[in-house]
């Protein structure tokens, strides 16, 4: 049976390559690195229900979802996780970056 799988976005940060792939499923979304000769999947979370995008904040990878974002540290391990705004609403975070001395989100709603 044909699937609507694809890889949406490609980003390098520190020489190293980051793939994001869209599952047709739910929580299918996935982000592999490019390892010599293949995609390798080395986040061994789920991100439900779908990754919105990847990009580079500080020198590390942060990947953007519903219901927030979570940035990893050079070895993937969990460097910081933003996931509800003060006034209770979830983060359905597109991308993020850092300035002016704190994060800064560009959400969906």
């Amino acid at each position: 049976m044909p699937t609507d799988d694809y890889y949406a976005e490609i980003e390098t940060i520190n020489n190293r390559v980051f793939v994001l792939a869209k599952g047709d499923t739910y929580g299918g979304d996935t982000v592999f690195t490019l390892g010599t000769s293949a995609l390798v999947h080395e986040i061994n979370e789920a991100f439900d229900p779908e990754i919105y995008s990847i990009n580079e904040v500080k020198g590390m990878l942060a990947i953007n979802y519903f219901p927030g974002t979570t940035i990893y540290n050079s070895d993937l391990t969990v460097n910081a996780y933003f996931g509800n705004y003060a006034f209770g609403a979830q983060v359905k975070s597109n991308k993020i970056t850092f300035g002016n001395s704190q994060y800064w989100i560009a959400d969906n709603d």
